[in-house]
Protein backbone atom coordinates (compact mmCIF):
# COMPACT_ATOMS: atom_id res chain seq x y z
CA UNK A 1 0.00 0.00 0.00
CA UNK A 2 1.78 3.27 -1.09
CA UNK A 3 1.56 6.27 1.62
CA UNK A 4 -1.04 9.40 0.50
CA UNK A 5 1.29 11.65 3.18
CA UNK A 6 4.37 10.95 4.75
CA UNK A 7 6.04 12.94 7.22
CA UNK A 8 8.31 12.84 10.49
CA UNK A 9 6.78 15.23 11.93
CA UNK A 10 3.39 15.79 13.22
CA UNK A 11 0.98 15.74 10.49
CA UNK A 12 -2.74 17.27 10.39
CA UNK A 13 -6.07 15.37 7.84
CA UNK A 14 -8.44 17.85 8.24
CA UNK A 15 -11.54 16.64 5.74
CA UNK A 16 -14.71 18.55 4.89
CA UNK A 17 -17.68 16.96 4.16
CA UNK A 18 -21.45 17.93 2.73
CA UNK A 19 -24.48 15.93 3.33
CA UNK A 20 -27.99 16.64 3.09
CA UNK A 21 -31.01 15.18 4.73
CA UNK A 22 -31.69 12.90 1.56
CA UNK A 23 -27.90 12.23 1.01
CA UNK A 24 -26.26 11.75 4.05
CA UNK A 25 -22.22 11.78 4.63
CA UNK A 26 -21.08 8.88 6.74
CA UNK A 27 -17.26 8.88 8.17
CA UNK A 28 -15.97 5.02 9.63
CA UNK A 29 -12.35 5.02 9.94
CA UNK A 30 -8.96 6.09 9.16
CA UNK A 31 -5.63 3.71 8.39
CA UNK A 32 -2.32 5.35 8.86
CA UNK A 33 1.45 3.88 9.17
CA UNK A 34 3.16 5.12 12.74
CA UNK A 35 6.49 6.98 11.48
CA UNK A 36 9.60 4.83 12.34
CA UNK A 37 10.59 6.85 15.47
CA UNK A 38 6.67 5.49 16.71
CA UNK A 39 7.65 1.89 18.47
CA UNK A 40 4.59 0.06 16.94
CA UNK A 41 6.49 -2.38 14.93
CA UNK A 42 5.52 -0.99 11.88
CA UNK A 43 1.88 -1.55 11.67
CA UNK A 44 -0.60 -0.28 10.67
CA UNK A 45 -2.85 1.89 13.03
CA UNK A 46 -6.97 1.44 12.39
CA UNK A 47 -8.56 4.54 13.98
CA UNK A 48 -12.60 4.23 13.90
CA UNK A 49 -14.89 6.58 13.90
CA UNK A 50 -15.34 7.01 17.95
CA UNK A 51 -12.13 7.33 18.87
CA UNK A 52 -11.17 10.34 20.81
CA UNK A 53 -8.26 11.62 18.98
CA UNK A 54 -10.60 12.44 16.39
CA UNK A 55 -11.75 16.30 16.48
CA UNK A 56 -15.59 16.54 14.83
CA UNK A 57 -17.60 20.13 13.96
CA UNK A 58 -20.81 20.17 15.46
CA UNK A 59 -22.70 18.84 12.83
CA UNK A 60 -21.50 15.30 12.99
CA UNK A 61 -23.92 12.61 14.59
CA UNK A 62 -23.01 9.24 15.70
CA UNK A 63 -24.60 6.77 13.16
CA UNK A 64 -26.00 3.31 14.57
CA UNK A 65 -22.31 1.55 15.47
CA UNK A 66 -21.02 2.28 11.94
CA UNK A 67 -19.63 5.70 12.53
CA UNK A 68 -20.35 9.42 12.38
CA UNK A 69 -22.95 11.08 10.31
CA UNK A 70 -23.48 14.74 8.83
CA UNK A 71 -26.43 15.48 6.98
CA UNK A 72 -25.20 19.56 6.61
CA UNK A 73 -21.46 21.04 6.25
CA UNK A 74 -19.67 19.30 8.60
CA UNK A 75 -15.34 19.27 9.17
CA UNK A 76 -13.04 16.75 10.91
CA UNK A 77 -9.34 17.01 12.02
CA UNK A 78 -6.99 13.77 13.24
CA UNK A 79 -3.34 14.53 13.76
CA UNK A 80 -0.71 12.05 13.86
CA UNK A 81 2.76 11.30 12.55
CA UNK A 82 3.22 8.82 10.18
CA UNK A 83 1.99 7.88 6.70
CA UNK A 84 -2.01 8.45 5.69
CA UNK A 85 -2.68 4.96 4.21
CA UNK A 86 -7.26 5.61 3.61
CA UNK A 87 -10.21 7.05 5.01
CA UNK A 88 -13.47 6.32 3.30
CA UNK A 89 -16.62 8.26 3.26
CA UNK A 90 -19.89 6.66 2.23
CA UNK A 91 -22.95 8.46 0.87
CA UNK A 92 -25.63 6.59 1.95
CA UNK A 93 -28.30 6.92 -0.01
CA UNK A 94 -26.40 6.26 -3.20
CA UNK A 95 -24.39 3.93 -1.72
CA UNK A 96 -21.51 5.52 -2.90
CA UNK A 97 -18.13 4.67 -1.36
CA UNK A 98 -15.86 7.26 -1.52
CA UNK A 99 -12.31 6.43 -0.40
CA UNK A 100 -8.62 7.91 -0.10
CA UNK A 101 -6.07 5.67 -0.54
CA UNK A 102 -2.77 5.77 -3.19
Amino acid sequence: MNNIASKTTPTNLTVVASGTTDNSFLFDHIRYTPDASVLLDNATVVVDAYDDQIHYSSQWQPYADIGMETTGKASLTFDFIGALNWYQFSNISSNKIVQVSK
